[in-house]
């Protein structure tokens, strides 16, 4: 072949190579074209579904007639907690009373994972809390007590654990939270329930704590103080009618038109003597 007839050949290969190419670059682009709408197409299907589900959670809740004779005899009063909890989960996620609430129901329903779930949505929003420091005392505590359960179950338990808890006790966790929130009132009262629950010999250093209101204390509101008081009348801190009575009276010499706070009144029959 003349070395021009070959040249004139290799041309033709270089330009035979080329178009080949990029035809298979723009089949290439296509097809990543296609495969992309298709998956854009699959997520907004599957998001379509998922508000739809939750649309008809929430649909099937309100739905149903609220009468508060029959939610007040239902039969079966944890069931119906959840059905309301389950709305308050989807729709108002970022408030830390969901959570602290979803633990309290599963904690009554004894679901583990749940409620170790509910405690690491509310560490997220708000890890100071002191009602969820008393619910993460609670939840190891019983966790420990736990002898025989499933084996992946306590791999979930232990890994999970071990980072919220940074693998400590919980009367490590406890002491340590104390110290730490020594003058804030809310957490006093928190932490010493915790103290009497983990140890109950601990109990009249945890009513002395928690009764004295001590002026440098922060956070001795009317709120707080009601909640101290259903505390203490309900035997969180064990049977203490004296120190009650004490409480009270302080909180009644703070807040003076309180009526919560008000001494008993002694009964009378209302009898005007004859005159």
């Amino acid at each position: 072949m003349a070395p021009s007839e070959l040249k004139k050949l290799k041309s033709k290969q270089r330009k035979a190579r080329r178009r080949a190419e990029q035809e298979k670059e723009k089949q290439t682009a296509a097809q990543e074209k296609r495969d992309q709408h298709a998956k854009s197409r699959q997520q907004q299907t599957q998001a379509q579904q998922q508000q739809a589900q939750d649309a008809g959670e929430v649909d099937a809740l309100r739905d149903e007639e609220l009468l508060p004779d029959k939610l007040a005899r239902t039969e079966e009063p944890l069931e119906q907690a959840i059905q309301f909890l389950r709305p308050l989960q989807l729709l108002a996620a970022q408030r830390l009373e969901t959570h602290l609430l979803a633990f309290e129901i599963y904690q009554r329903k004894g679901r583990l994972l749940l409620m170790l779930q509910s405690i690491k949505r509310a560490f997220r929003l708000d890890p100071t809390c002191p009602r969820l420091h008393a619910h993460m005392v609670t939840f190891h505590s019983l966790v420990s007590q736990k002898k025989e359960l499933p084996a992946p179950m306590v791999t979930v338990l232990q890994r999970e654990m071990a980072e919220l808890y940074q693998s400590k006790e919980a009367q490590q966790l406890n002491e340590e939270f104390l110290a730490r929130y020594s003058k804030s009132f809310p957490h006093l009262v928190e932490g010493c329930r915790m103290m009497y629950f983990l140890d109950k010999s601990k109990q009249k250093q945890a009513l002395q704590m928690v009764t004295s209101l001590n002026n440098d204390l922060e956070g001795v509101t009317i709120e707080h103080c009601l909640r101290t008081l259903e505390c203490l009348t309900r035997g969180d801190l064990g049977a203490c009618e004296t120190e009650l009575a004490q409480f009270r009276a302080s909180c009644h010499e703070r807040f003076p038109l309180a009526t919560a706070f008000r001494p008993p009144q002694p009964a009378t029959n209302h009898v005007r003597p004859e005159e």
